[in-house]
């Protein structure tokens, strides 16, 4: 079934355009452009003829010489020109971006010069929207509320802070520059800056506080319950629906279900459940990074934190104990994955996850004062503290990623991606069963992997 699903998703976005032949058709913006030095990209759903409904990417040139670019999702475009299959780009021949934009439903890719394409009025553009499927429709609708949220931000909230704010609370992250991307990334705190299971944990703990809690009856139970809910997908859609949320969205929904029905809640049953769907609706979304990360760090989260708890406990030591294991375990199982995507492996991530975490949730929380409260003089107050935490959070982050030996430079082959994660599963086994044999397969699983390093591989590069 898998399989299946993956060859006809596969086979959708593999169409072949007439080549040197301009395609003349009504584009819809199915997501906010992004500018760069040369050109505004963005994402189109085409709409008429035999291309009805395919994902293309195109690129339109800004220079001083052309019209000002302010387009936003929504808008809709009149192009005439020559659309392409997906190809990588010559300057970064490491980066596979035509197996990316087919992963994501993308068919093509498209260049528009200032004379090739023309804005429709609303009149016409309600029309062909109107024609979209309902999911790209809400999402649309989601994207528009996000960008009066992020207005708000912009009258309130002053400094260089507001756009990890933005990513924080909202999950945009186009306006965060490389520099802040890397310090975050070389710090092993990347994850605070995408919209995850670490997020939504926050913002349904505030609401299990306030709320659920609090109700007693059963009707009012079960109505708070489906709320909670309801505001859990309206906040992933809002965030833009990344596979991390959909995961943990999808987790605890399955957790207010289990609630309401007062059953306990599977946690194992319920990551599975989300992977089934998430997959069941994208198949391709298995090859994508983010949810090989997300479901992979959850997993061992749930399997090795209990191992490291210990017990008999307070609440207390359990607390302390998870707030330095869970980053530790996530870290170390995901390492091997984020060496071989990314070539960066983060040294000082426990200090790094001990700023990021609780800045980013005062952050989260005092966003939910911010948007309830649309009072100028409360805004001002509360955007003055959140932009302060974030840019303290920043600095925090750059200065431990300035540290000696910060993080290394690394890119494993394959088969050391595969006995790393043979060594961690020995290693899990030992933690497991205490036994001679699994310490003797652990320490072989760890030579295997350090001489298959050697023999395959350059050296690391430690910074």
């Amino acid at each position: 079934m898998g399989s299946a699903l993956c060859i006809n998703s596969h086979n959708k976005v593999t169409k072949t355009w007439p080549e040197h032949t301009r395609v003349t058709t009504y584009a819809v913006i199915i997501e906010n452009p992004k500018p760069s030095a040369r050109a505004v990209s963005t994402t189109v759903c085409l709409k008429g003829g035999i291309s009805d409904g395919r994902l293309v990417r195109i690129s339109l040139p800004t220079s001083h010489d052309t019209r000002p670019l302010s387009l936003t999702a929504g808008q809709v475009l009149l192009i005439s020109t020559t659309i392409r299959p997906p190809y990588n780009f010559v300057a970064d021949p490491t980066f596979d971006y035509a197996t990316y934009l087919r992963r994501h439903g993308i068919s093509g890719q498209a260049f528009c010069p200032a004379h090739s394409w023309q804005l429709l009025p609303e009149s016409e553009a309600d029309t062909l929207r109107n024609t979209l499927p309902l999911f790209t429709r809400l999402r649309l609708v989601a994207l528009s509320l996000r960008d009066r949220l992020i207005d708000q931000y912009v009258d309130h909230v002053a400094g260089s802070g507001r756009s990890v704010i933005t990513a924080l609370t909202l999950g945009d992250t186009s306006e965060i520059d490389r520099p802040t991307r890397d310090a975050y990334s070389q710090t092993g705190a990347s994850h605070v800056l995408s919209l995850s299971g670490l997020h939504l944990s926050i913002l349904f703990g505030v609401a299990k506080l306030l709320v659920l809690d609090r109700c007693s009856r059963r009707t009012t139970r079960t109505a708070s319950h489906l709320l909670a809910i309801a505001g859990l997908w309206a906040f992933a859609l809002l965030a833009g629906l990344p596979v991390s949320l959909v995961r943990s969205t999808t987790m605890y929904s399955i957790l207010c279900l289990a609630d309401m029905s007062q059953r306990p809640n599977a946690s194992f049953n319920s990551l599975a459940t989300a992977a089934f769907f998430i997959l069941l609706c994208a198949p391709m979304a298995l090859f994508d990074v983010s949810f090989q990360l997300s479901f992979l760090s959850v997993a061992a989260i749930l399997l090795i934190l209990p191992l490291l708890t210990p017990e008999p406990s307070t609440w207390l030591t359990r607390l302390l104990t998870s707030f330095v294991t869970l980053p530790v375990v996530a870290q170390i199982v995901v390492a091997p994955l984020v060496a071989y995507y990314f070539q960066t492996v983060p040294l000082y991530f426990l200090m790094a996850n001990l700023v990021a975490i609780p800045a980013s949730t005062a952050i989260l929380v005092l966003a939910i004062p911010f948007f309830i409260i649309p009072a100028d003089p409360v805004q001002d107050c509360i955007g003055h503290a959140m932009g302060w935490t974030a840019e303290a959070m920043n600095a925090a982050m750059g200065a431990i990623a300035s540290w000696p030996y910060a993080y290394l430079t690394f890119k494993p082959s394959t088969a050391g991606v595969v006995m790393a994660y043979a060594t961690i599963v020995a290693a899990t086994l030992w933690l497991v069963r205490r036994r001679r044999a699994n310490a003797y397969l652990f320490i072989g699983c760890t030579t295997l992997a350090v001489c298959t390093e050697l023999v395959m591989h350059s050296p690391l590069i430690i910074k």
